[in-house]
């Protein structure tokens, strides 16, 4: 039985009956009356919360829609800009191991930018690191995954965003495109 139902059962008794009645059961019909005032009040308050929620769900329906409309406006940033690198090793046909760094950008041509051989890399490294004992530790223990970190993350990803920012496409143009070696990305100071 629903609790609107329960109370009307009880509203027949008028105030002048009530006061007739038997004080134990005038109390329980007194606390009955009480409870029912504050079931119907927490009802109207989780019904007000309700409509509330409602409405704040709509607000972040809304908000869902304008966040949606700015990423497809700036969509293009990652399409001009994001990049990834990866250390690519490869044997000439006299034998010799060479590695270079590949940028890749989504629908665009990879960039490859010559390192030469492990022996060369290293060296470059640790003498434009010189000084800075953590990183040489780095290198030293694993090059390859210390150039992976740097060029994805460290301060040689911000140069590589810089050379892109500048040209966005000309960047990976195969002819008349932007040159990079070592030398840019590890300047010897």
């Amino acid at each position: 039985m629903n609790l609107y139902t329960l109370k009307k059962k009880f509203d027949f008794i008028p105030e002048s009956l009530y006061k007739n009645l038997d004080k134990k059961v005038r109390d329980k019909l007194l606390l009955f009356r009480t409870k029912s005032h504050h079931l119907n009040q927490k009802t109207m308050k989780i019904e007000n919360l309700k409509k509330k929620i409602d409405k704040e769900k709509e607000l972040l329906k809304e908000m869902k829609s304008d966040y949606t409309d700015l990423f497809n406006q700036i969509q293009h940033l990652r399409k001009d800009f994001y990049f990834t690198c990866s250390i690519v090793s490869y044997k000439n046909k006299y034998g010799k191991v060479y590695n270079n760094l590949l940028i890749c950008r989504t629908g665009l041509p990879n960039k490859s930018v010559g390192l030469g051989n492990e022996d060369k890399i290293k060296e470059r490294l640790l003498e434009h690191y010189k000084g800075k004992r953590k990183i040489i530790g780095e290198i030293k223990k694993d090059w390859k995954g210390f150039l992976k970190m740097e060029c994805n993350g460290g301060d040689t990803y911000n140069i590589i965003l810089d050379m892109i920012m500048k040209n966005p496409m000309g960047f990976n143009e195969q002819k008349g495109g932007i040159t990079i070696s070592i030398d840019d990305l590890f300047p010897i100071k």
